[in-house]
């Protein structure tokens, strides 16, 4: 489910900050976007932290069941997340970062990226000169 909310809101404000430095904004309808791009990409990451949740609580119920059943497929996988673990000889180890890491840090990432450039804009601007987003 993240990935389907994630192409949707992040080619939103993919397309409005591409939007934004082609037009000539004047500051205050930027600094706008710009807020609005920052609330969709929280609620983007508060989704993201949700699901990520949720799939903790299904996988510490597999592990569960798996133990009373003495199977391993999500025990192991939790176990290869810290260290490396043996299957039939083969040695697997979940490489970092991992999926739901990845999906947290883009949101935090874009607002980053969107204010430095907002702020570049402002810096710009206060000097007199033809305020343009790189």
């Amino acid at each position: 489910m993240p990935w389907e909310i994630g192409a949707v809101f992040l080619t939103a404000v993919f397309a409005g900050f591409g939007f934004a430095i082609q037009q000539d904004f004047g500051h205050v309808k930027f600094i706008s976007l710009n807020l609005v791009m920052t609330v969709i990409l929280i609620i983007y990451f508060l989704f993201v932290r949700r699901f990520h949740q949720l799939a903790q609580i299904h996988l510490a119920r597999c592990r569960e069941i798996e133990s009373k059943l003495g199977m391993k497929q999500h025990r192991l996988a939790m176990e290869a997340n810290e260290k490396e673990v043996e299957i039939d000889g083969k040695k697997f180890k979940v490489p970092k970062p991992r999926g739901w890491t990845g999906l947290k840090i883009i949101p935090i990432a874009l607002i980053i990226i969107f204010w430095v450039s907002v702020w570049r804009y402002e810096i710009a601007a206060s000097f007199g000169y033809q305020a343009t987003i790189p």
